[in-house]
């Protein structure tokens, strides 16, 4: 790293902002993976600035006490024995033997009274339904996360870490995200580029489509927006202490594709020399053990080395015996069992 006040003539460095919407599920899920909860982190490099302090729950659906929820399940036992007597019923009508004969068509019309009153009975029981209809309709979100990343500077310099921990902590208090409660904050140090990750919950009287829309714009350009504040935030607070001047942003650049990125980066290079270092030390091994060599070289067998084996195999006689001996043995193993 540069000291601070210099700027470096290597590689200028960006700031980006990605969010993304989370139900209550996936955003539990991505909890644990911001803080590195699994067992698969034995020692993380993170800075946690803020712990949900309740488990997540969507606040988009009501919540039914114990009575609600036993008068929701007795509802659906009956509705559905009402629709099996609707289903029986109608088969009975359409199997009935001569609508035209006296004593059939009292029945019938016995039948069709049934029916009605079992109808009715369905719909009064569908009204009844205790919470919202769901089925068919989009998941709302309850949650947005913000990652907040500084492209080009790798998490090793503690008096950047520290800025950048203050930088973005000051960021999130500004207008736009002060309605929306912050469930989970956390810098991550165990990756190529510095960053953080910042959960927020949206408030319960809200979708997180029309907390864009209170703001009179649509999602794309609040977006934008946050992005350009990002970069304007880092270039004023970041550059001198980083000492690497931010990359300006251009409205419709076009960025190298990931494997493009990683043909031009030490990434491919490094990729290129461990595959090199693995079949070397392959190759070594093979020269000094004769009796893998003798492995390999039996392993590469030819199509005519194969066509030889074919003729051998099937000039072998049939022996009409085999086949008893090998059920003998099969029954003399059973008797030793």
């Amino acid at each position: 790293m540069c000291s601070a006040g210099k700027k470096s003539k290597g590689k200028s460095m960006n700031a980006s902002a990605q969010i993304k919407t989370h139900t209550a599920k996936s955003a539990s899920a991505k909890n644990s993976h911001i803080l590195r909860m699994s067992d698969a982190y034995k020692n993380p490099k993170i800075i946690i600035l803020q712990k949900p302090d309740e488990k997540f729950s969507s606040s988009k659906k009501p919540k039914l006490t114990k009575n609600e929820k036993q008068f929701e399940a007795d509802r659906k036992k009956e509705l559905k024995s009402i629709n099996a007597l609707i289903s029986k019923y109608k088969k009975r009508i359409l199997g009935l033997g001569d609508p035209q004969a006296e004593q059939d068509q009292e029945r019938l019309l016995k039948m069709q009274e049934k029916l009605k009153e079992y109808e009715a009975k369905r719909e009064e029981l569908k009204a009844s339904k205790q919470v919202e209809e769901t089925r068919g309709r989009k998941k709302e979100k309850d949650y947005i996360e913000f990652e907040l990343c500084l492209t080009g500077v790798p998490p090793t310099d503690g008096r950047v870490i520290k800025a950048f921990e203050i930088v973005q902590s000051h960021f999130l208090k500004e207008k736009f995200f002060q309605p929306l409660k912050l469930v989970t904050n956390a810098v991550h140090l165990d990756q190529h580029s510095l960053h953080s990750h910042a959960v927020f919950e949206i408030p319960r009287d809200k979708t997180w489509t029309g907390y864009l829309e209170s703001f009179k714009k649509s999602g794309k350009e609040v977006y934008k927006e946050i992005s350009k504040a990002w970069h304007r935030y880092c270039k004023a607070n970041l550059e001198k202490v980083i000492g690497k001047e931010f990359e300006p942003q251009q409205s419709g650049k076009r960025y190298k594709s990931l494997k493009k990125y990683k043909e031009d980066t030490e990434y491919a290079q490094r990729d290129k020399k461990s595959v090199e270092s693995i079949l070397e030390h392959s190759k070594r091994i093979l020269e000094t053990s004769p009796s893998l060599r003798s492995i390999f070289d039996a392993a590469q067998t030819t199509d005519e080395q194969l066509r030889g084996l074919d003729n051998q195999l099937n000039e072998i006689p049939t022996d009409e015996s085999h086949p008893q001996d090998i059920s003998g043995a099969k029954r003399v193993r059973k008797d030793r069992r």
